[in-house]
């Protein structure tokens, strides 16, 4: 059985691996594999899937994605009707309905290592899909949905990623922060926090489950890379196992540069803990500022004050690790809020400023708050680089105090840790901010009979981008389909 794995995506600053394809292709050792990673890829798509002749095509879509993924899966139907198509992740768990399509024989829904497993073993069988719990098989009517399954709490009997198959792709995965290629780890599935613009809480079913300290380190042995970040939603949320990790790391002699994301309320309580993660090897962490204004913080879930944040970003820098700091540009800023948290950036000294713009994504409690208020149907612009909800105060002078930020914030992180000379890097990012500087008018349109269309194309009312519309109460909020038949 042939199997091919096909990632979408973008080049971004960011580039780390298709760790959730590895770790599918691990559960099927049996069948001969290959995974195409579409951002680097030199050959076609069409070239890929003719030369490798795979029984089976399998993808994996963000929300940013979704036509991406859809398009692979029409492309291999159309190559060979008899290709077996699959498609996996966050969109396809929360909105499943975007892959009822003719070119798709099924829909992995939530953790897929059993289910994917599973769905091979009946396609080489040439069964029926209906036995397989945690799926839902497209129809010309309606999706149906069969026996939702178990969340599988050992995450330690999982076999370990198939990097092999990404090799010639490994000096490409990088995190912005390091200079060297970085391979990713996963250690965790869910998160205890419960921020209302995340929905890995919610797709988890409020679950976290982790993987055992042994199991951790006998997997970080067999990474090549010297660079690893830990690909978690919450590595912290069991600080005894990290204090057990970290005694692993240290007795297993491992040298290596890892890198995680904390949440500043867990460095404030446990600054002990992160003197010891130090020597294990940790030299930079992604923080979760997000804002640095405490009702705000307080409004979208976080569980942390800005007083955490001062004193978690002051622990950090006495232990020489580098900070990578995540905030959220709120579609009510005005030109003052942009110029508090640039002011925050310089004073508090963050490393990498990563400045991110508020959005709705789909299995999220923010787009249920606000789903009446969005203002495309087009998914690709929910990258967190487009303003799609409405702006307190006119886009375009949001969107340019949003630009400058940016440029300073990109100027900030190259400063510090590329090896390219400012006379590349800035050209480079003055060329980029200048290809988006009317992003913000979300000229393209989405394709019809997709969710997120549904919803924008059911309002009665014009959603035009007004001051008032953003602070409006609503009247008749969208009602999501359910995302399981009854």
């Amino acid at each position: 059985m042939r199997v091919l794995f096909v990632f979408p995506g973008r080049r971004e600053f960011t580039e780390p691996e298709p760790l959730n394809l590895e770790v599918l292709a691990g559960t099927i050792p049996d069948c001969d594999i290959e995974i195409a990673d579409m951002r680097f890829e030199k050959r076609s798509l069409r070239d890929i899937i003719s030369a490798f002749a795979p029984h089976i095509v399998a993808t994996t879509a963000v929300t940013m994605c979704v036509y991406q993924a859809q398009d692979i899966l029409k492309t291999a139907k159309e190559i060979d009707e008899g290709i077996f198509t699959v498609v996996g992740g966050s969109h396809a768990s929360s909105w499943p309905s975007d892959f009822n399509l003719p070119y798709v024989d099924a829909i992995v829904i939530g953790m897929g290592e059993d289910s994917f497993k599973e769905i091979v073993h009946a396609v080489s069988a040439k069964k029926k899909l209906t036995g397989i719990e945690g799926i839902a098989i497209p129809g010309k009517d309606r999706l149906t949905y069969t026996k939702p399954r178990e969340i599988n709490r050992n995450l330690s009997s999982f076999p370990f990623p198939r990097r092999d198959l990404t090799k010639k792709y490994h000096h490409q995965y990088r995190y912005s922060i390091s200079k060297s290629p970085m391979a990713m780890i996963s250690t965790s599935r869910g998160c205890p926090n419960r921020c209302s613009f995340c929905a890995i809480w919610k797709l988890m079913k409020k679950r976290y489950i982790t993987r055992t300290p042994e199991s951790v380190v006998e997997e970080l042995a067999t990474i090549k890379q010297k660079v690893v970040r830990f690909a978690d939603g919450n590595t912290f949320g069991d600080i005894k196992r990290i204090h057990s990790l970290c005694d692993r790391i240290v007795e297993s002699g491992l040298k290596k540069r890892l890198m995680m994301d904390i949440s500043t309320n867990i460095v404030v309580k446990n600054a002990d803990l992160i003197e010891k993660m130090r020597k294990t090897g940790l030299f930079a962490v992604v923080l979760g500022i997000e804002s640095v204004v405490d009702e705000t913080l307080d409004s979208i879930g976080k569980n942390c004050t800005l007083n955490d944040h001062n004193e978690a970003i002051n622990i950090l820098h006495r232990n020489g690790i580098a900070i990578a700091g995540n905030f959220i540009m709120q579609p009510d800023f005005e030109p003052s809020d942009f110029d508090r948290i640039e002011e925050y950036i310089i004073k508090k000294e963050i490393d990498l400023p990563v400045i991110n713009i508020l959005t709705p994504l789909p299995g999220t409690v923010l787009f249920e708050q606000v789903n009446d208020e969005i203002l495309t149907d087009n998914y690709d612009y929910f990258d967190f680089r487009h303003l799609v909800l409405p702006a307190k105060i006119e886009r375009n002078k949001w969107w340019k105090k949003y630009q400058k930020l940016s440029k300073k914030c990109m100027y900030r992180g190259f400063e510090r840790f590329s090896t390219l000379p400012p006379i590349v890097y800035k050209p480079a990012i003055t060329a980029i901010l200048w290809k988006s500087r009317n992003a913000h008018l979300l000229k393209k349109t989405g394709k019809p009979g997709t969710y997120l269309h549904d919803i924008v194309t059911s309002r009665k009312e014009d959603a035009t981008p007004t001051p008032a519309l953003f602070h409006q109460k609503r009247r008749v909020p969208f009602k999501p389909r359910p995302a399981r038949s009854e």
